[in-house]
């Protein structure tokens, strides 16, 4: 990496990727975040070996929008085995790891969706949102109506098998987060 990230931008987790990705809304990542995107060498992994599966994931993979970032600083590779200690050492966790220590070391936003992610980035006083706070960012920020936002957010949550198991389950609950904090 040339240049370090511009504190502020945000780092992304398989999750939300996966599902703009799966649902064919990959367009609008790049054109809210293209040049404050990041993602982790080891969410790419993910996406890599996700797209046998999912051939929709190779627009994720093959995209332009963000910068892949590196664990290179031995504390952070240290960190880094110690989250996945903590956590079982589960393979699906890695990416989840790897974007709270990148996070924390570059003072990025790091859009997590899983449970045991954003409850460690919180205990780490990271700043977090999830798919469905970025979803909402767009609407706020005017990229979406709230029809089309909540039209998105119902795609990736039909998804079969699998679907996205979103906080938000009714449509007045979307358009009261659109329309409350937005976060």
């Amino acid at each position: 990496m040339s240049n370090a990230p511009d504190p502020g931008g945000h780092i992304f987790d398989t999750t939300c990727l996966n599902y703009f990705a799966l649902t064919d809304n990959l367009s609008l990542l790049d054109r809210r975040y293209r040049g404050q995107a990041y993602v982790s060498r080891e969410v790419l992994h993910e996406l890599e070996d996700g797209v046998a599966g999912h051939p929709q994931l190779k627009a994720v993979v093959a995209a332009d929008w963000f910068e892949v970032l590196r664990l290179e600083e031995t504390e952070d590779l240290l960190n880094f085995e110690r989250l996945l200690l903590r956590w079982g050492k589960n393979e699906r966790n890695r990416g989840e790891a790897a974007t709270i220590i990148l996070a924390r070391r570059f003072d990025l936003v790091a859009v997590i969706d899983e449970r045991v992610g954003r409850v460690t980035a919180k205990e780490q006083g990271l700043e977090i949102t999830g798919t469905v706070g970025i979803i909402v960012r767009m609407v706020l920020e005017g990229m979406l109506a709230e029809a089309e936002g909540w039209a998105v957010l119902q795609e990736m949550i039909s998804i079969n098998p699998g679907g996205f198991r979103s906080p938000i389950k009714t449509r007045p609950q979307f358009i009261n987060l659109c329309r409350g904090s937005g976060r």
